[in-house]
């Protein structure tokens, strides 16, 4: 795998592996307040908009930011073979 054996590659693609790192963990972090959410909901009381909106945000994460993953993989994996293929001389 060229991004493990050459360094400039790899500086060219950290940018699109860190935003789809943070955009995964986010979701993950999201999901977990979700469930915990959820379970707390019943017993909520006062705090029903508070666990409300937990659910709400994970919702729209899941929906409208976290299909943006998917395509920041391909997007990572189909570039590089055209960063492996950039003349030196041009850059």
């Amino acid at each position: 795998d060229c991004l493990a054996t050459d360094p400039e590659i790899a500086d060219a693609a950290a940018t699109p592996y860190l935003d789809l790192v943070a955009t995964v963990l986010g979701g993950y972090a999201l999901a977990r307040a979700a469930v915990l959410a959820a379970q707390h909901l019943d017993a909520a009381g006062d705090d029903i908009d508070f666990y409300t909106a937990k659910l709400a945000t994970a919702h729209i994460f899941a929906t409208a930011i976290l299909p943006h993953a998917s395509a920041r993989e391909r997007e990572i994996r189909d570039s590089t073979p055209l960063l492996t293929t950039y003349p030196e001389t041009l850059i």
